[in-house]
This record gives structure tokens, sequence and C-alpha cells, in this order.
């Protein structure tokens, strides 16, 4: 996803979608309120595998369709404000890797999109090995986390699997935030970085391994923790931040930098989908 990829020539995604035949069963799309809620359901892994319903600007369709994040689509500005309803048909068998491929065959039938690739430089951060040595152990191939269950999963949990596919897992831990990976690359660790520190995170580590690890944090601030269900206990001590924590307890370290990110150019996109 992330640095040094070589930019390609302008290419109609309807014609690749058509050569790889990923595509939805039926589909609907249509205008939808600016101001109603963002909605993200359904598809393979979900409780309702053979139908998404996304009700989303086209920024955040697009950052489905081809797994980057909002800066890295760069489009007209109403891609950001309008938004539309997509209610689609999957196949049955599909994968989840394969609802992007859908997603950008429909975006090029129904929205005539075409889109490039090109790079752009952002600030953001190298993730690399701390000066004091990696403290991370190599997975041992254990998947099961240690604690309490609670339907199933660990008690507290708050799952990070987003549609980047982290797998990582967090859940309150006396105040603090307990950050635990199984059998995650360095990569996963960047994406890991990159959802606390809001910026793009690129890994220089060098590390060719999968890790288990257990990184205790302060809580995020209200504004990037995501939704819990009652009070949450308070922290006699909060803990350090994460950057700190990851150098730490971990031995990574994260250094800014100006990074080369992988972006979406959009060459082409209609404002009103063709019909039904």
């Amino acid at each position: 996803m992330i640095s040094g990829m070589r930019t390609i020539a302008a290419l109609s995604f309807a014609a690749i979608c058509a050569a790889q035949t990923f595509s939805f069963e039926a589909a609907s799309v249509k205008p939808s309120n600016p101001a109603a809620r963002e909605q993200y359901g359904g598809g393979p892994g979900t409780e309702n595998p053979r139908q998404i319903t996304y009700i989303a600007t086209l920024q955040r369709i697009l950052m489905r369709a081809y797994a980057v994040r909002d800066y890295q689509v760069s489009g007209p500005s109403w891609i950001t404000t309008d938004k539309f309803e997509i209610i689609a048909k999957v196949p049955a068998q599909a994968s989840p890797q394969q609802v992007g491929p859908m997603l950008q065959s429909l975006l090029a039938e129904r929205f005539a999109l075409q889109v490039h690739r090109d790079s752009r430089e952002f600030s953001g951060y190298e993730l690399q090995v701390a000066r004091s040595g990696l403290k991370m152990k190599e997975s041992a191939g254990n998947l099961k986390i240690a604690g309490p269950q609670q339907d199933g999963k660990p008690a507290g949990v708050l799952v990070f699997a987003d549609w980047l596919g982290h797998r990582a897992i967090a859940r309150l831990n006396n105040g603090l935030m307990r950050y635990m990976g199984l059998g995650q690359s360095a990569a996963d660790l960047a994406t890991l970085c990159e959802n606390q520190m809001h910026l793009p995170v690129v890994d220089r580590t060098g590390l060719k391994g999968v890790y288990d690890y257990d990184l205790d944090t302060a809580r995020p601030t209200p504004a990037a923790s995501a939704p819990t269900d009652g009070a949450i206990a308070e922290a006699a001590d909060p803990g350090p931040d994460f950057a700190t924590a990851l150098e730490r307890q971990l031995g990574l370290r994260l250094e800014k930098k100006k990074v080369s990110v992988d972006i979406i150019v959009v060459d082409q996109i209609a404002r009103t989908p063709t019909e039904n």
C-alpha cells in the first residue's frame, strides 16, 4: 500500500475488472442524503455474507475499493461530500479480498470511474528497530488470547480489523489500553502505528518474521477511541504515550520523516450514477 510503487499510466478499471471477472450478482446504487449516517455492513466474513450495504461518500467507498486511506485518494472535492447508497448481492463463496475488486468494477460501470496510481510525499514516520534492540519475540504459533471470555472473545476487547486487514486487538486493562498482536508482521505493526499516529508510517525495520506482542499505553483521546459500552475505569497512572510505549516495550521507534505514499488519482468520475 505504502511507498515505492512506480507510477503507472491511466487505466480503465472497467477493463481490468472485466478481465478479472470480479463483479456483484446485482447492485442498487443511488444518491443518499448528505446528512445520512455512514454505514458499512455485510459481506464475506460477516453475519450477512451475501450482501453489502454502504451509505457513504465516494471517497470512503474508493478507500474500501482500493484498500487505501483518505489521504491516498485524490479527486474532485464533491467525492468527500456527496453520499450514495450501495446495496449489492455478493456471489456465493466470495472471499473478503474479492470485495475490493468487485467495488472497483461497480464504480467503473455505474460512475464511469477511471483512475491511475501515483506517489506523493507526506509528513509521516519511518518504523525502525530502536537502538536498544528489538524486544519482541517471534510468534510461537499460539493463536489464542488468554484472559476472561465473553461471547467467545476476550472480555472487553475492541477488534482492530479495518478494510486494510489489520488484525491486532485492544482491550481496556486497568484504565490503560492494551494492544495485543498474534502472528503480526512488521507491515502489520506499521498499520497499527498509522491507526494511532494518524499519519503515514513506512516499515523500515527489515524484520521478516512474525511476532506476538502486548503493548500497554495511555488510552487514546475520545476523538480517536473506538466506541465502548459503559463506564471506563481511569488509570491511576495514565501510562506512556503510544510512541514511547512502542520503543520501551517492543524495541521499535517512530522517526518523523517525509515519506513517499502510493495514491489513487481519479481521472474521471460521474457525479450521477447510471440508473439501476
